[in-house]
């Protein structure tokens, strides 16, 4: 189901008919672009996904069928490498720090024929 919308919603979700209002609708209906039939996701915090199908949407209202929960799999981890010349100790650290803060995982200094 990868690819459709998710909605998060603060309360309970159910398997059953779900009315969604306000900005929320708004977002699935003009953003979004929904239609009656279209599937989307929806989940509130709980580690569980609810696939849903809307049955009737207009501006400020959404109203859909949400079926059985599916479990929630965090997104894998990319492996993030950084190759950066070797430059001024201060400029390296900077750099070093950049990285982790990116999530890289790898860090190779190299030497290239500009490197300090």
């Amino acid at each position: 189901m990868n690819g459709l919308p998710r909605i998060c919603v603060s309360k309970g979700v159910q398997p059953g008919p779900l009315e969604l209002q306000g900005s929320q609708a708004r977002h699935l209906a003009g953003a979004r672009r929904l239609r009656d039939g279209d599937a989307f996701l929806v989940f509130a915090g709980d580690g569980l996904e609810y696939p849903a199908r809307v049955e009737n949407v207009s501006h400020d209202r959404v109203i859909a069928t949400v079926y059985d929960s599916v479990r929630q799999e965090p997104p894998p981890t990319p492996e993030v490498e950084v190759w950066c010349a070797n430059v001024r100790v201060k400029r390296m650290e900077w750099a070093i720090e950049k990285c982790v803060e990116a999530g890289g995982n790898v860090f190779r200094p190299i030497n290239t024929e500009n490197s300090a």
